[in-house]
């Protein structure tokens, strides 16, 4: 099974560059999507989640239709396991499910999975 995302010539390489590249393999997937960088988790002030909540209009900034701020979580627009920074102006205000689901995708990515277009999403970050 795990040969399957092998080229063959790893395989015919021997069994040592074989174990070395799914170990390799094997990381890069325990950080969520083969590519993403981990990063270290920073608290998002709840102040900046209020902040931006009040500026989207008292939704979740990706749609869903969630209202309720007790279920909001501050979301870093521009990841930073893809160089985004912590600060206010990179955070919106996303349910904890779109948040989650959001993951490390940039904002592109996740309306092309979404299946939306970025109008769909209350970008104004403060």
């Amino acid at each position: 099974m795990i040969t399957k995302f092998l080229d063959e010539q790893s395989v015919i390489k021997g069994e040592s560059i074989v174990i070395r590249e799914v170990k390799e393999w094997l990381a890069k997937m325990r950080h969520g999507r083969a590519g993403a960088t981990p990063t270290v988790r920073k608290a998002v002030p709840r102040s900046w989640v209020k902040y931006a909540f009040e500026k989207q209009g008292f939704e979740c900034a990706y749609g869903c239709g969630e209202t309720d701020f007790k279920k909001m979580s501050g979301d870093h627009v521009e990841p930073l396991a893809k160089g985004g920074k912590h600060n206010r102006h990179n955070i919106v205000a996303a349910c904890r499910k779109c948040n989650s689901t959001k993951g490390s995708r940039s904002i592109l990515e996740f309306a092309k999975y979404r299946g939306v277009t970025l109008g769909k999403f209350k970008l104004n970050r403060g």
